[in-house]
């Protein structure tokens, strides 16, 4: 029988600070309300939030301390692990302002 440890998740403000730690993604899903389908999206990055938060697995390597809440910032967090994640430019966590890569348009004879 395989059995998967689930992954720690780190939940960050709007601000991007740390603001808790949750066992895993169901238990962050409960807390939340949402699906643990969209904080495994928001933790691997393939959407950058949910539910006006940001979420990361918290990777073996790294340790968290009480003394982390409200001052570890998500970019710092990322930079430590080695992964780069977007974030939004500000609190509001509006996607103005944020730059897309353009895709080139083929014209079709």
């Amino acid at each position: 029988m395989i059995s998967k440890k689930p992954q720690r998740i780190l939940v960050f403000n709007p601000l991007k600070k740390l603001i808790g730690v949750f066992h895993s993604t169901l238990a962050a899903s409960k807390a939340f309300n949402v699906r643990a389908q969209a904080i495994h999206y928001a933790c691997t990055g393939r959407c950058i939030s949910c539910n006006n938060l940001y979420f990361r697995h918290l990777s073996d390597d790294i340790e968290i301390s009480m003394e982390d809440f409200g001052t570890l910032r998500v970019e710092e967090y990322d930079k430590a692990v080695g992964i780069e994640r977007k974030v939004y430019r500000n609190k509001n966590m509006t996607r103005s302002g944020m730059k897309y890569q353009k895709q080139s348009q083929t014209t079709h004879n």
